[in-house]
Parts: C-alpha cells; sequence; structure tokens
C-alpha cells in the first residue's frame, strides 16, 4: 500500500486480513477504499457485506449483499450471506426466498438450512421446520446448530422424547451451553423425569451461578415433590441474588 496507494486488491488483502483478525472498523475503512476503486468485483461487496454484520449495520450489510448477488446470482455463500442480512433487518419471509436459491444451487450446504429451519420454528410451522433441519442433520450430524435446532423444534412440538435425543447430542459439542441444558431440564420435567430435571438444573447453577430462572425451576420441582425446606432454601437464594425476579410474588407465596 505504500508504494502504490490506490490498488484495490492490497486494499481488499488487507480488510479480509482486518475481517479474519476480528477488527472490524479497521476492515470497513480498507474495503471501502476496496471498493472505491474497482465497485465491481462481487467478492469485496461481499466481505464488506460480512463486515458490516459484524458491526450490526443490517440494512448496510443487506446492500453490499444484493451488490454480490447481482454481480455473481449463482453462489450460494452470496444467497445466504443476502437472507441473513434481509432477515436480521427483519424481514424474514424475504429472507427465505434467498435462503431457498442457496439451497437450490447446493443442496449440502447446511447453514442456510439451519437459519430456514429457525424462521419456520418461530413461525410456527414445525412441520417445515423439521423437514428441513432433519436434511441438515442428514448431511451433518455432529453440527451443535443442527441438533439443538432440531431440539427446539421437536420440543415446541411437544415431542419431548426426540428433544432430548438432540440436546443431549448438542451438549457433546458445548457442554457448558446453559440455555441447551435448560431446554433439556423442560424437555425431562415434561417427560416426567424430575430427577433427571433437578440434576440438569444443579448443572446449570453450577455453570451460571445467576441463571435465574434454573433456580425457579428447580425450587418448584422440589417444592412440587414436598422438599418445603429445599425448595425453600433454594427459592431464598434466588430472592437474595435477585430480589426483582419476575416470579418474586409467586415464589413469596410458596415460602410464606
Amino acid at each position: 500500500l505504500a508504494l502504490e496507494p490506490d490498488t484495490e486488491r492490497y486494499y481488499a488483502s488487507l480488510g479480509y486480513c482486518y475481517y479474519r483478525m476480528e477488527r472490524y472498523t479497521d476492515a470497513e475503512k480498507a474495503l471501502s477504499s476496496a471498493i472505491a476503486s474497482n465497485p465491481n468485483k462481487a467478492e469485496n461487496q461481499y466481505n464488506m457485506a460480512l463486515v458490516k454484520l459484524e458491526l450490526g449495520k443490517n440494512t448496510e450489510a443487506m446492500q453490499y449483499a444484493g451488490k454480490a448477488v447481482q454481480l455473481k446470482p449463482d453462489s450460494p455463500e452470496y444467497l445466504y450471506t443476502m437472507g441473513l442480512a434481509t432477515e436480521k433487518s427483519g424481514n424474514p419471509d424475504a429472507a427465505i426466498t434467498f435462503y431457498q436459491k442457496a439451497i437450490s444451487l447446493q443442496p449440502a450446504y447446511v447453514l442456510p438450512r439451519i437459519n430456514l429451519g429457525k424462521i419456520y420454528d418461530d413461525q410456527k410451522q414445525y412441520s417445515r421446520a423439521l423437514e428441513v433441519l432433519l436434511k441438515a442433520y442428514q448431511i451433518d450430524p455432529d453440527s451443535l446448530e443442527v441438533n439443538n435446532n432440531l431440539g427446539n423444534v421437536y420440543l415446541h412440538s411437544e415431542l419431548y422424547n426426540d428433544s432430548i435425543v438432540h440436546y443431549k447430542k448438542a451438549l457433546t459439542k458445548k457442554p457448558n451451553d446453559t440455555l441447551i441444558r435448560y431446554h433439556l431440564a423442560i424437555a425431562y420435567i415434561e417427560t416426567g423425569q424430575k430427577d433427571l430435571a433437578k440434576t440438569t438444573l444443579n448443572e446449570i447453577i453450577k455453570i451460571d451461578p445467576n441463571y435465574w430462572d434454573a433456580y425457579y425451576r428447580l425450587g418448584s420441582l422440589l417444592y412440587a415433590d414436598g422438599k418445603k425446606d429445599e425448595a425453600q432454601t433454594v427459592f431464598k437464594t434466588l430472592l437474595e441474588k435477585n430480589p426483582q425476579y419476575e416470579k418474586r410474588d409467586e415464589i413469596r407465596k410458596l415460602i410464606g
């Protein structure tokens, strides 16, 4: 750059290096120079879209991803990124189209299948979500995201035993993920496996002593089992740590 300050490819390479180093503001600046020098290079537009997403500038990310897709409409990665930017900008229905196009071009591409499954799950279209995510599972059965999202869809569909299978598999990849563990505890509760639920909730509290809902669920299970002294201890600990907990009035009625 010192020798040839107007050369697009040097700015593009520098921007990508900054992106990989998670120096997103520096990456944004370098890629802006690259794009100013050559606005018709799809890769630079795509990389800028990735940077804008990391900076939370989702609307701008849409613009750059859209330009990348315009320049190279047969790229599954560009279409996926356009879908992601569109979804993060608050338009999941439009994002569906881009995810579907990415999948049609590269059927083994797991990322758009995961995001498509999430959208269908949010829209309570559980059969569609399962169809998409089960295909992703066939492609990558050990994926943390695939198994976690399958667990979520099965949980919302009240297919609790299936959700347990996938949450447990997800936890082999990320044992300290408290949200996955919490959903697993709920599935155990729904299937009547109270001891496993209690164990799981205690594990959550050990990992994150500020996971308030885990205290509440654990105390409620103990109270329902007639272990009122143990329940009181859990509830009192919760209220001491977080006096403003949203269910504090309900807890106070239980513990007197």
